[in-house]
């Protein structure tokens, strides 16, 4: 019998369920995103407010590429319990984050803030991938994988305008307590949709994955033998690309308002249509990988978005001297094409190590901050001197090297789920 006949139809209230969760896992990750991004819009109000210089601002920043490390030993406490307890350890950081800088604002809270935010929404983000594709085939996985990273965009979109509307009529902490209210809510919220879909499903509410793995180096040669396939052709690649591709992305995105000044002489309000280009570019790649990444190959969608990413770099230092609206053009399809590259690239993660998803998720989190960060200290050595022409070609070389890591890369789930599988309606079995 066919895997197809072993999967029973999802009723209406099943799908109402299950898109009303993603929705709301959409709706914290717009708050959740948006409190990692308010930084760069609005950091010459932030620091104000504290009363630093810029350097200690950017300092400050720079130390959030070590709050990745401590989300990975929080992703391994998660996986032995289930994905809801990533969720509220995500919002407790949050909130005591945010909460705390709101009510409190002093330099050594902003400090603890700004790790605190990184550490939740790594934590969180994991969790909640981890408890989506528990439940949906790989073979599907990337429609609701890509739909809640909409959430990325929307943050953009809805979120800084929002913020900005608070800056302008409050004090400088009432951004910080609405987001860790809002958070919070909408945290909590999910954590009880989970809930009951999880006893809807026939679970009990402790269920967990139980995994031991001691440090003695009989049990390291034994995990290596049953994990380290997942490990040398999955994981691995997987994280290279990740880093890789964010170097290449950033080489442009931190230099673009830059170029557009010396080129266009464009300035606030014309940087804020620079912002808005990049969003549409964003949103729109992110809808490409939801309605892609799953007919075509999720490889294959990678691999396309990296390509075409290119090419529009290579040519942006040509056509964004043609006019404004070629220069807006050209990066709007600069992000366009690496958001449903990078989008379509959750979904091929989560199956590279079944076993541990969350971890694998978590991993790949720090490997794009990383990426970010490397980006930050490399493009100075190469805009300085040979302007965007030299970011351009150092972000094709950069892609180049992302590919590598995405011919490398094999999936751990490579067939389609012969248990229940439909949305909200059954249970994974592992392979």
């Amino acid at each position: 019998m066919s895997a197809a006949h072993l999967e029973p139809s999802p009723t209406t209230s099943d799908s109402k369920r299950w898109w009303g969760l993603l929705t709301l896992i959409v709706l914290f990750r717009i708050g959740g995103n948006a409190a990692n991004r308010l930084f760069y819009p609005f950091l010459p109000i932030l620091q104000r407010g504290l009363g630093v210089s810029f350097e200690a601002m950017a300092q400050a920043l720079s130390w959030r590429v070590v709050a990745p490390l401590l989300a990975v030993p929080m992703t391994l406490w998660v996986e032995r319990r289930n994905p809801q307890w990533g969720l509220m350890l995500g919002v407790a950081l949050f909130l005591m984050g945010y909460g705390g800088l709101g009510l409190w604002p002093s330099w050594p809270l902003f400090v603890f803030a700004v790790m605190a935010v990184l550490v939740g929404k790594v934590v969180s983000d994991a969790a909640l991938q981890d408890w989506i594709s528990r439940r949906v085939p790989y073979h599907r996985r990337g429609l609701p994988l890509a739909f809640i990273e909409v959430g990325w965009s929307l943050s953009f979109f809805v979120g800084m305008p929002l913020l900005a509307w608070l800056f302008a009529r409050g004090p400088w902490t009432l951004p910080f307590i609405v987001l860790a209210g809002f958070i919070t809510l909408t945290g909590l919220l999910l954590y009880g949709g989970l809930n009951r879909n999880h006893r809807a499903e026939g679970h009990s509410e402790t269920e967990s994955v139980s995994w031991e793995w001691r440090l003695s180096p009989m049990d390291v040669r034994g995990f290596w033998q049953r994990h380290g396939p997942y490990l040398k052709r999955g994981v691995l690649p997987g994280l290279w690309f990740g880093f890789a591709c964010l170097v290449a992305n950033e080489m442009v995105g931190l230099v673009f308002g830059d170029w557009l000044y010396q080129v266009h002489g464009l300035r606030v309000q014309g940087l804020g249509l620079a912002a808005m280009a990049i969003g549409v570019g964003e949103l729109l790649g992110e809808v490409v990988a939801m309605t892609a990444a799953d007919p075509l190959g999720k490889r294959r969608v990678v691999t396309a978005g990296l390509v075409l990413n290119t090419l529009v770099a290579l040519a942006l230092p040509y056509v964004g001297g043609w006019s404004v609206t070629a220069a807006l053009v050209a990066l709007a399809l600069f992000f366009f094409t690496f958001e449903f590259a990078l989008v379509s690239a959750i979904p091929l993660m989560s199956g590279v190590w079944p076993q541990h998803r969350a971890l694998t998720m978590a991993a790949f989190a720090v490997a794009l901050v990383w990426g970010r960060s490397a980006a930050a200290a490399l493009t100075p050595w190469v805009y300085l001197p040979w302007g965007v022409l030299g970011s351009a070609l150092t972000a094709a070389l950069w892609n180049a090297l992302a590919l590598v890591g995405v011919w490398r890369l094999r999936e751990g789930e490579t067939s389609p789920y012969l248990a229940q599988s439909c949305p909200g309606t059954g249970s994974e079995e592992e392979r």
